[in-house]
């Protein structure tokens, strides 16, 4: 892919992991005193489960970070999933039926949200993504130059095969 954008999932999207994460937190804190992870096991396993839940929503964003990629090129919109094991969704700009995006209440203050491309083969969900609304009209930009192209290239043979009907119509009319 020439020139493209490259784009993440914002860890401001995730604001709700944190917030979330906090909330347990501060409550574990305010019950682990009248705990006593001592003298029962369903104690020892309840704290130190929550603790490992805390972990995987405070470092859920970081995984989906690393994990997925979104291209958009001259051509093309990619998502690349996976840093082993990679999963390579594309969709080429003429094939792009619609481009659509979403913003939650946290999304408008804070401006990021999901960008949804739809085609009839692919749908990629540019989860999380700042500035939604740029995306969009990047896309929508890069679809129109395409089908600019498209038509160009179409119109051009039917008007040499107009021209060439009428020289052979001169041509024909001087014999």
């Amino acid at each position: 892919m020439e020139k493209s954008l490259k784009y993440r999932t914002s860890r401001i999207s995730f604001l709700g992991n944190y917030i979330l994460a906090t909330i347990i937190l501060i409550l574990l804190l305010l019950v682990f005193p009248s705990l006593q992870i001592y003298e029962n096991y369903i104690h020892y396993f309840l704290f130190f489960g929550t603790i490992i839940f805390v972990a995987a929503l405070i470092n859920e964003p970081e995984i989906k970070k690393y994990f997925t990629t979104y291209f958009v090129s001259n051509n093309e919109v990619a998502r690349i999933r996976g840093i082993i094991r990679k999963n390579k969704v594309s969709v080429p700009h003429a094939n792009i039926t619609s481009v659509n995006f979403s913003k939650g209440i946290l999304g408008r203050i804070f401006n990021f949200g999901d960008v949804i491309i739809n085609s009839s083969s692919a749908t990629i969900k540019m989860e999380g993504v700042r500035n939604p609304e740029e995306i969009v009209r990047i896309i929508e930009n890069k679809i129109s130059l395409v089908t600019r192209a498209e038509r160009k290239s179409v119109k051009t043979p039917t008007r040499e095969r107009k021209r060439k009907s009428k020289k052979e119509e001169e041509s024909d009319a001087k014999l």
